[in-house]
Order: C-alpha cells, then sequence, then structure tokens
C-alpha cells in the first residue's frame, strides 16, 4: 500500500504519500482497530489490493500532488479495510478456552468475553460456524481409566454439547441468533445436524453450533472441525485453541 501511494506521489514530493498513508496505518493500529481478536483476524489487513478500490485507483492514476490525496488514500483504507477476506469461517473453540482463568469447566465471564467476539465478527457480514471441544471430559482420559474406548468418546461428545449450550446462551444474550446443531440425536436441546440445514442457517445469518464431535468414536473435534469445514464450504477455520497457532497440512 505504502509503494502504491509513493506511486502516486512520484511527480512532486515524494515521501508525503508514504508519511500520509503510514499516519492513517498508526491511528488504526493505535485506536486498536487491529484488535488481536475473531474480529482482528477477518480484517483484510496486509492483503491490501489497490485496484479493488475505485478511489485508490484514481489517486495512483493521477499522478499529481493535492491536499486531497491524503484524504483519498485515507477513505480508500478505510474501505478496503472494513470488507472483511472471508465470508464464512468455521471457528474451533477448545473446551480449555472456555475455562479460562479456571483451567478446568466453563468460566462464565469467559465464555461472554469469547461471544462477544464472535458477534464483533459478525457485525462485519461474516457467516460463522463453531465447533466446541470438550475439556470436561477427554475420551483418551477415561480409557487411560481403563473405560471402553467407545463409551468414553461418547462422554467427550456429550462435553462438547454442555459446552455449545453454554456458548449459545451467552451468544442469545447479547441478540444473536444461533442453532446448536448436534451429530448425536438429542432433540430436546438440539438440533440433528444436517449438512444442508446447517448451510442454510449460516445463510439466514444465524450463528451455527456444532456438537458431539462427528458423532463417531476415536475422532478428535479438530478432525470435526476440518470435516465439517470442508461440508458447509467454508473460507477458513480459526483455532481459538492454547497453544495451537493454526492448521498445518
Amino acid at each position: 500500500l505504502l509503494a502504491a501511494i509513493i506511486q502516486c506521489e512520484a511527480g512532486g514530493e515524494p515521501y508525503s504519500g508514504q508519511l500520509a498513508v503510514g499516519a492513517v496505518v498508526m491511528n488504526r493500529v493505535k485506536s486498536g482497530s487491529f484488535p488481536n481478536s475473531i474480529s482482528g483476524v477477518i480484517y483484510q489487513s496486509g492483503q491490501f489490493t489497490p485496484a479493488s478500490s475505485g478511489k485508490l485507483a484514481r489517486v495512483l492514476s493521477s499522478g499529481n500532488i493535492s491536499s486531497s490525496c491524503y484524504q483519498a488514500a485515507a477513505e480508500a483504507l478505510e474501505e478496503e479495510m472494513s470488507q472483511p477476506i472471508y465470508k464464512r469461517i468455521l471457528l474451533k473453540l477448545s473446551g480449555e478456552a472456555l475455562a479460562g482463568d479456571d483451567h478446568f469447566g466453563i468460566n462464565a465471564n469467559t465464555v461472554a468475553d469469547i461471544a462477544r467476539q464472535i458477534k464483533e465478527a459478525k457485525d462485519l457480514g461474516v457467516e460463522i460456524a463453531i465447533v466446541c471441544g470438550g475439556d470436561i471430559w477427554r475420551g483418551v482420559t477415561g480409557a487411560q481409566m481403563g473405560m471402553e474406548r467407545s463409551s468414553a468418546d461418547y462422554m467427550g461428545m456429550l462435553a462438547t454439547v454442555m459446552n455449545g449450550l453454554a456458548v449459545q446462551n451467552a451468544l442469545e444474550q447479547l441478540g444473536v441468533q444461533t442453532r446448536l446443531l448436534s451429530a448425536i440425536e438429542m432433540r430436546q436441546i438440539a438440533e440433528p445436524y444436517i449438512r444442508r440445514r446447517a448451510v442454510r442457517h449460516l445463510e439466514k445469518g444465524r450463528i451455527v453450533i456444532f456438537g458431539a464431535g462427528t458423532g463417531s468414536p476415536y475422532f478428535t473435534t479438530d478432525t470435526t472441525a476440518a470435516l465439517r469445514a470442508a461440508e458447509i464450504n467454508a473460507d477458513v477455520i480459526l483455532m481459538a485453541k492454547n497453544g495451537v497457532d493454526g492448521v498445518y497440512s
């Protein structure tokens, strides 16, 4: 972006454009417009394409220095940065993330803060699906205690539904419409998982929470995240997990 503005200013004061846009970027950063949050990840930061902005394109093609150069660049930057790079995302929330400082279970304040960040992302116009982990109980833990592995894994799936209900409640308290879909039927508390239904909910602007993993033992909720992301044609998987910075292939 800075190089593009320098081209705009090539006919006179060579660095005024760089300083101007640099000031815009720094002001955005200082004001918290690039937060370390879910919405911050979705912003189109670092991937600015001048050709996509008519205002900036006109500035670049003018070759003149004018008092409007800064303003036009600022408006173009603001317009571009306000557009989400991802239209549909899948957010993987680990059970540990919901525990917060308690390190176990569900911390109400932490869940409320996560719900607020999710709402901020949704307000950008992004379609959001969520896969919840189940830190309350893990199938591997049960197997190590001598339980039959499949039974232990099913208990873990129930834990993911409990976490999903907590996230759903926190979001709905903020006025966000959500639907909890479970891979294991439990109609009193969740809709059964049907791919077309999930996609339709997303298209209607609802946040979709996937519970009960894949519905089969021996599969982690990270596997569920990758599977559901592929099924709903998500643009990206965002990993909200302790000590994990992404999914690698």
